[in-house]
């Protein structure tokens, strides 16, 4: 109760002084505004023993800064001029005594199904890192098989409604999706998920935001060849420290069929160096190429300037999976352009629901062919 009464604290007080500065500080503040929400939900009982180990409904509060985006370049004008900021958010965790309380802090960015004058339908999307203040402990919390390190990625999804009040503040009500892993860096790595209904205040120092009408220029389709080389460190289901080297080879070929959107086709490479001692502790039979893997892939991308963001569905073809025996891959990518030629890129390898490794490269387009009309 004391950790609630300070953060609800120190958020009225940084709210307050924003404001006053707010009516005094020029243009700076044109398109943009500080937000204070309240956070009510439940803990998504994902697994059986989540019914018994929650215990209380799910509290929180954040404080945001946004920036909504007044339609500069034609990327704006495409996604709805896009609002993008930082915000911290605290909240309990259903079970105080087993998993204590969180604090994160992360970017977010998001934008509107719906744009009337009178109601709009905002969605949102956040990622970043959150600390949990009690974790897995042999000894003092071996029930909390949920948490396995205080730090972790914490990552949030949205979608509600708002409308604006005497043009300067902003209500909104949100359905709220969190997750919050460790990304397969330390075990347990089962992570927790849990569902709430924001409302969310903003206020608007200089009014309604700014939007500028931007040209859209011409598409022209074309296929871009890359070459992708990652490498990456897994740890498995075992609770030993010690880290297994991943790294994967792909090829893909990629149509862009518009300024947002882009489908792929692939083939994959992968090479996990975990494979042999965990085929050994479970008594099976190991051949020195079963550590290597190989499969096809078909991808769709969404694309904002030099960021992409999207995800892969793969089958493992000619050098299969022989550990879980897994027919299937996933991938959640996301890349950026540094020019035509280079790319980097970090993604979420997966088995359907289960995180397999994190992996982190560079990507080279070997040649761009245009398409006919």
């Amino acid at each position: 109760m004391r950790m609630k009464k300070c953060f609800s604290i120190i958020l009225i007080l940084v709210f307050a002084q924003n404001l006053m500065f707010c009516q005094s500080s020029g243009q700076y503040w044109q398109n943009k505004s500080l937000s204070l929400s309240h956070y009510y939900g439940y803990l998504i009982p994902e697994y059986s023993y989540h019914h018994l180990q929650a215990t209380e409904a799910i509290n929180g509060f954040s404080i945001g800064f946004g920036k909504t985006s007044s339609g500069n370049d034609f990327w704006q004008r495409l996604y709805n001029y896009p609002v993008s900021g930082l915000c911290l958010f605290h909240s309990g965790l259903s079970n105080a005594e087993l998993y204590g309380h969180q604090t994160a802090i992360f970017a977010y960015t998001g934008s509107e199904f719906l744009s009337d004058k009178k109601l709009q339908l905002p969605w949102q999307f956040g990622l970043g890192m959150n600390y949990v203040s009690k974790r897995f402990d042999f000894q003092d919390n071996y029930h909390n098989i949920g948490v396995g390190s205080n730090l972790n990625v914490y990552f949030r999804g949205s979608f509600g409604w708002s409308f604006m009040i005497f043009e300067i503040f902003r209500f909104t009500q949100s359905l709220v999706f969190h997750h919050l892993s460790n990304a397969n860096m330390n075990e347990p790595n089962i992570g927790l998920n849990w569902l709430t209904v924001s409302n969310t205040i903003a206020f608007y120092p200089k009014g309604k935001s700014v939007r500028l009408i931007t040209d859209v220029p011409d598409f022209k389709k074309a296929v871009e060849h890359f070459i992708f080389l990652n490498g990456g460190l897994k740890h498995t289901v075992s609770f030993e420290p010690y880290k297994y080297m991943t790294g994967s080879l792909s090829y893909v070929a990629e149509l862009g069929i518009s300024h947002m959107v882009s489908l792929s086709l692939g083939a994959d490479l992968f090479f996990d160096s975990s494979v042999e001692e965990e085929m050994i502790a479970k008594g099976i039979e190991f051949e020195h190429y079963f550590a290597w893997h190989s499969g096809v892939h078909v991808g769709l991308k969404m694309n904002y300037n030099k960021l992409g963001v999207g995800i892969q569905q793969g089958i493992y073809v000619g050098l299969l999976e022989h550990l879980n025996n897994n027919k299937m891959y996933n991938r959640a990518f996301a890349q950026w352009r540094f020019n035509d030629w280079f790319t980097a890129m970090i993604a979420l390898k997966s088995h359907l629901h289960i995180l397999d490794h994190v992996e982190i490269g560079i990507g080279y387009r070997l040649f761009k062919s245009n398409c006919r009309e």
